[in-house]
């Protein structure tokens, strides 16, 4: 697991503990669709910063070329 993902999953225990603390009612389910998202957020600048470059490179291989 990243380190990212880690921060993730431990922000989501410290929220959750917090949550049963104070007497809230918490999802029990879950559910994630496969649409694509054209600007996802950013969990991770490292992730970001890839995903950027590699989105550049793919739209300068599929631009027209100029002689």
């Amino acid at each position: 697991m990243s380190l990212c993902k880690a921060r993730v999953v431990l922000g989501w225990l410290i929220d959750r503990k917090s949550a049963k603390a104070n007497g809230s009612k918490l999802m029990h389910r879950v559910r994630f669709t496969s649409n694509y998202d054209p600007d996802p957020a950013m969990a991770c600048r490292k992730q970001h910063q890839v995903r950027l470059v590699a989105n550049l490179i793919l739209n300068a291989e599929s631009a027209p070329k100029f002689l």
